[in-house]
């Protein structure tokens, strides 16, 4: 879970009941711990170092790179016990699968002057609902 204001991130882990500071920067979040160097993780932070260095990201990017499906054959697999088949199904950032997959994507941009975009949408199995919530903070 991530919880705060602008200027204090925090991060909260049912898993090891960690509570601590977000430090500035770029960071990913998967099925396990923040910052966890899942190759899907990694891709991902990459991708969007890319996205954000060239110019205010469009929204619609940001979604692109959340619905980014990749293969099995581009990254090592982890043995993480699971079988081989939902191993495979589990590198994509963007996970369509019969029974299992991406549930939503949400970007999240707040600029300097505390006007927040919030847009989520959602999937079943694909693209139904999509929220949109533009607001500012409070000073």
């Amino acid at each position: 879970m991530l919880y705060g204001t602008i200027g204090s991130l925090h991060y909260h882990s049912n898993i090891t009941q960690a509570k601590k500071p977000v430090a500035t920067g770029i960071h990913g979040i998967s099925d396990h711990l923040l910052d966890t160097p899942w190759p899907k993780v990694v891709s991902a932070e990459n991708a969007f170092r890319q996205t954000v260095g060239v110019d205010v990201p469009h929204v619609g990017a940001l979604f692109d790179l959340l619905r980014y499906r990749r293969t099995a054959e581009m990254f090592d697999l982890r043995d993480t016990g699971l079988p081989l088949e939902r191993e495979r199904q589990f590198v994509s950032i963007f996970i369509q699968g019969a029974d299992y997959g991406t549930r939503c994507s949400t970007v999240i941009m707040v600029r300097n002057d505390g006007h927040v975009l919030f847009e989520e949408r959602t999937f079943h199995p694909v693209e139904a609902v999509a929220r949109r919530f533009e607001f500012m903070t409070a000073t």
